[in-house]
């Protein structure tokens, strides 16, 4: 399984030096390999550390240019290392870590949003079986029972447990049911604070389906940004490897 950690957002703080692209202190801890015990996250984290890698291998190339010697950096341009190739890359390099950042962020909505289904639901279903239970009390003929499905079973699915919940409680307003189950204690307002419920489990239901699915477009977002950067690292590693082979008294710049 794929262990992932959160990404800071920042990409040059205030007072970093121009071209330099300082460590967050998020992607350091990523990278510490002696955390101790109590350190330790209780649950795999949602962000790929490949994926972080590519962002850190970005970080350290560019710092490794920035810092590289002066023979080193005229002739970079000879060989594509132009400022409008390294300027293209540290846009990818932006856009990537703001997706991971808005990726994290729809994926925290989406299960905030999941967490609002399962109370309402909770609530929703609860209503509804304190309903059955008092009809179960109240209405005894055969007719009455079929027809407030009090004897069946309720089904799992949310939805249809919503449509099923709703049919039968608007019949439950009706005569006879009506003064039947208020004189057993569930009267109008019991049976209009359980359709609220239900209305509140359909909205919560639509709002988690509005949340995972703009999750998922994040997600796929942040992984074509990251590809991006991946295909530009690339790039990069093969121009720096012309100059060096064509160059063998210079040396590599750190991280390559």
């Amino acid at each position: 399984m794929v262990v992932e950690t959160k990404l800071s957002t920042s990409v040059v703080p205030n007072g970093a030096a121009p071209g330099v692209f300082p460590y967050p202190a998020a992607v350091e801890e990523a990278s510490d390999r002696e955390t101790s015990p109590e350190d330790k996250p209780s649950s795999p984290h949602s962000q790929s550390q490949k994926q972080l890698d590519v962002l850190l291998d970005f970080q350290r190339m560019r710092n490794g240019l920035v810092k590289a010697s002066d023979a080193f950096r005229l002739l970079m341009p000879n060989y594509g290392l132009t400022p409008a190739f390294l300027a293209a890359g540290d846009l990818l390099y932006t856009a990537a870590s703001n997706r991971v950042a808005a990726r994290h962020t729809a994926l925290t909505a989406a299960i905030a949003a999941t967490e609002r289904q399962m109370v309402a639901e909770q609530q929703a279903r609860a209503s509804y079986i304190g309903f059955r239970r008092i009809g179960r009390t109240a209405i005894h003929l055969a007719s009455g029972r079929k027809s407030l499905l009090l004897d069946e079973k309720l089904p799992q699915a949310k939805e249809s447990f919503v449509e099923v919940a709703e049919r039968v409680l608007t019949a439950a307003q009706q005569e006879p049911y009506a003064t039947q189950l208020a004189a057993a204690t569930f009267d109008s307002e019991r049976v209009t604070e359980a359709l609220a419920a239900l209305d509140r489990l359909t909205v919560c239901i639509d709002e988690r389906k509005v949340a995972a699915k703009a999750a998922k477009e994040a997600t796929e977002a942040r992984n074509a940004a990251i590809e991006e950067l991946r295909v530009y690292i690339q790039q990069l590693r093969a121009n720096v490897s012309t100059l060096l082979r064509l160059n063998p008294s210079l040396h590599a710049p750190v991280g390559f």
